[in-house]
C-alpha cells in the first residue's frame, strides 16, 4: 500500500508517497523521513494504492484489525526496534527493502 502526505506533519514532506509498512482502524505505520516506522493518523494521507502485500495478516487487538507483516506481529517489536534491538532491525531493513523494490 501506498499512500502520499496531504496534511502538513513535521518528519513527513508534502505531497511525498510513503510505502505502509501497518495498518490499524485509526493509523497508518511508516517508515518517515528520519527513517523511523512510526504510527500516523490515517487522516494524514491520501491513499495512491490500496493494494495490501499479500504476505501481511489481519491481527485482532484492542483497537480492532490491524495489518502486518507476520515477522512484526510479535509484542513490542517496534519497541525493541526503537530500543535499537539489531535482530529487530535486520527484520525490519529486510522486509522494508522487499516492498521497495516490489515498487520499483
Amino acid at each position: 500500500m501506498e499512500v502520499k502526505i496531504v496534511k502538513p506533519k513535521s518528519h513527513l514532506t508534502l505531497d511525498k508517497i510513503y510505502i505502509v509498512v501497518g495498518i490499524s482502524q485509526s493509523d497508518l505505520r511508516i517508515v518517515d523521513d528520519d527513517g523511523e516506522p512510526i504510527l500516523y493518523p490515517i487522516s494524514l494521507f491520501e491513499i495512491v494504492d490500496k493494494a495490501i502485500p499479500s504476505d501481511w495478516e489481519v491481527v485482532m487487538g484492542d483497537e480492532g484489525e490491524t495489518y502486518w507483516n507476520p515477522d512484526f506481529v510479535k509484542p513490542g517489536f517496534y519497541e525493541d526496534w526503537h530500543d535499537g534491538d539489531l535482530e529487530v532491525r535486520y527484520v525490519f531493513a529486510e522486509y522494508y527493502q522487499k516492498l521497495l523494490n516490489e515498487r520499483a
